[in-house]
């Protein structure tokens, strides 16, 4: 097994993640539009005055501000929109990364949203996108925007 710098590659992974999310941002002109994000149907649509921009949603992970604990998505209750991160575990656990293998870990905001920016790098996802919903901050991967006609 080889062990990877967490340090390096999270540092990696926030600069690379930041210059994808203001590439797809620009690309399709979504900077202020209205969204709305469904884990069932695992996706994101954003609703411009003409059309809409769907994106594929991969759910990452949630930090609870109550618990004060990250939940990977694979370790929560089965959706849609979850397929595919088990990969994010199996990366961890190549190169020895326990925050990506661990289910469940105490966790502030900040090293969550770590946690995010690595999967979505693990997964060469085309953004990072953060929710909030009651007391929890999810996190996704972005894949696969394609405009569509509103409606």
């Amino acid at each position: 097994m080889t062990t990877t710098d967490w340090g390096a590659w999270s540092r990696e992974a926030k600069a690379e993640m930041q210059r994808r999310n203001d590439a797809w941002t620009q690309r399709w002109a979504l900077s202020g539009v209205p969204y709305e994000w469904s884990l069932d149907d695992a996706q994101i649509v954003f609703r411009r005055p003409d059309d809409e921009v769907v994106a594929r949603l991969v759910w990452l992970g949630s930090h609870s501000r109550s618990e004060g604990t990250f939940l990977w998505s694979w370790a929560n209750r089965p959706v849609a929109a979850a397929a595919g991160v088990e990969a994010v575990r199996a990366f961890g656990e190549a190169h020895e990364l326990g925050m990506l293998c661990e289910a469940e870990w105490p966790a502030a905001e900040a090293e969550s949203l770590e946690a995010g920016i690595v999967a979505a790098r693990v997964l060469d996802a085309e953004g990072l996108f953060v929710a909030a919903a009651g007391e929890l901050t999810l996190y996704f991967a972005l894949f696969d925007f394609r405009p569509r006609r509103a409606g």
